[in-house]
């Protein structure tokens, strides 16, 4: 099922078949830098049986909501995935987060999709949607504060940054208006 469309973008949910491009994606250490799974060698096979049917998963216990396929709309190729989800339901949520119902966003796109706009593009169609069709009264975001790039896409996109988190940790968060 397709959640959304931008003017280069195609973001659905995942299948079964998207299992290697999502191993591909996560086996380049450039692409997980800055991600809960830097340093860590994935496997397919827990690909195939653990993350992918848990996000399969997440799409019938909250619709609109979970890890979604990016493709090039014009080619179709893979280039990674946006997520929309509740922050509640992370497993690194932090109860001490002063919003605790806000939805968190959260994307990573193939090295090779990088400087071309796409991540931004992809973030104000999630933001869109968000607030439109899920209708969140806020968007929130986590970044490692050495993730610039990652900042500028947040901030271009409106997300502000709270006064919350610690040094090599940031919280962004954008309210529907």
């Amino acid at each position: 099922m397709t959640l959304l469309e931008t003017p280069r973008l195609v973001l659905r949910e995942f299948t079964a078949a998207d299992a290697e491009a999502l191993f591909e994606l996560n086996s380049d250490p450039r692409v997980t830098r800055y991600t809960d799974i830097a340093g860590q060698t994935p496997e397919l096979a827990t690909i195939r049986t653990v993350d992918l049917p848990g996000y399969r998963a997440a799409y019938a216990l909250a619709p609109g909501y979970g890890v979604f396929a990016a493709l090039e709309r014009e080619t179709q190729e893979f280039i990674g995935w946006f997520m929309l989800r509740p922050f509640r339901a992370a497993p690194y949520f932090d109860s001490g987060y002063p919003f605790p119902n806000d939805i968190e966003l959260g994307y990573r796109l193939k090295f090779s999709a990088w400087g071309r706009g796409l991540a931004s593009e992809g973030v104000k169609g999630l933001l869109h949607y968000g607030f439109e069709t899920l209708r969140a009264g806020a968007v929130m975001a986590l970044v490692l504060t050495e993730n610039a790039a990652s900042v500028k896409v947040l901030e271009k996109n409106g997300l502000t940054k709270l006064a919350y988190g610690n040094a090599a940790l940031h919280f962004y968060r954008l309210e529907r208006v």
